[in-house]
């Protein structure tokens, strides 16, 4: 619901063309980047992305009960892209009981059900 419209207006909008997108590893680096930026502003705001407020969810920090500060989403969004590069990054939350993943862990964050 974000990420999508922020590649189609970078590739065919600013680049023109997908060739010049998938040549272009700045442009795509800045897509990310900006998702991310945006990404944690919405979970620093409410606790909520548009996809986590489908799925009634809210991301907490742990110690303080309330949505994380904007830096830490924007951590816990940069050792996501690093986790979901190892095995452990994507094979850790089904062996735990509280399933928390990498990046959970190493920010204390963790998505919480919403009533």
């Amino acid at each position: 619901m974000i990420y999508l419209p922020l590649l189609y207006i970078t590739t065919y909008g600013i680049l023109g063309s997908k060739e010049a997108f998938q040549s272009n590893q700045f442009a795509i680096f800045l897509v990310v980047l900006l998702f991310g930026a945006i990404l944690a502003l919405f979970q620093s705001r409410s606790g909520q992305s548009p996809g986590y407020r489908l799925y009634r969810l809210r991301l907490i920090d742990t110690r303080t009960q309330k949505p994380p500060t904007f830096f830490m989403a924007l951590a816990r969004y940069a050792l996501f892209l690093v986790a979901g590069t190892s095995l452990v990054g994507v094979m850790l939350s089904p062996f735990r009981k509280d399933g928390k993943n990498l990046h959970d862990l190493l920010t204390p964050t963790q998505p919480t059900a919403v009533a």
